[in-house]
């Protein structure tokens, strides 16, 4: 079963970068004030960035690049990125009202391998896309901190 869920993950995260990298083709570039960015504020990133440990960074709004720092084309190792980059394709469904943040787990009949505790199934759509949900189960790829994770069912 781990090793069905590290096939899982590594397929997500090459269609992930797939579909970025064809996307950011087609992107082209706008002024950050046409976006409602400060220029001055997102330059001022770069010093910031340069102190890192980062190959590249780009803001992109409304399918608009606003700024970009690195080469962009560069395919870089990312730890941890998946939440977060599912929770930004849920916006546009969130604002159309398809999705409801504040359904539960139990309001949309949800379980999970290993079932889940009844406090786990109170966890909102919102808790979950912000890794909130308080649902430990073992990871299905290792690397994380699961080590540091409170005890399932303490949250």
């Amino acid at each position: 079963m781990v090793e069905n869920g590290r096939m899982v993950s590594r397929a997500l995260a090459a269609l992930v970068l797939t579909l970025l990298s064809l996307a950011a083709q087609q992107w082209q570039n706008a002024p950050a004030e046409s976006a409602g960015f400060s220029k001055q504020r997102l330059e001022a990133l770069t010093p910031f960035l340069k102190t890192l440990d980062t190959t590249a960074m780009m803001v992109i709004s409304h399918g608009k690049v606003v700024y970009e720092y690195g080469d962009v084309s560069k395919i870089s190792y990312l730890a941890s990125c998946r939440k977060s980059i599912l929770a930004m394709l849920y916006g546009n469904y969130v604002a159309s009202g398809q999705i409801v943040l504040s359904k539960t787990l139990r309001d949309l009949k949800f379980d999970d391998i290993g079932g889940l505790l009844p406090r786990e199934l109170g966890a909102t759509v919102e808790n979950l896309i912000t890794a909130r949900s308080g649902v430990y189960h073992p990871p299905s790829y290792p690397g994380d901190a699961q080590d540091s994770a409170p005890p399932r069912g303490s949250c």
